[in-house]
């Protein structure tokens, strides 16, 4: 990610949800709000 994703991130209040792919479930986890991710706002 660049710095201009980040500042169109920003200016459009979009979050950011970063966690890892590589561990089986989860992104189903992070849909559910459990997990470990970071959300960058």
């Amino acid at each position: 990610m660049d710095a201009s994703a980040i500042a169109l991130m920003r200016d459009n209040e979009i979050p950011i949800v970063v966690f890892s792919i590589r561990e089986r479930g989860n992104f189903l986890k992070v849909l559910k709000g459990q997990g470990v991710f970071t959300t960058i706002a």
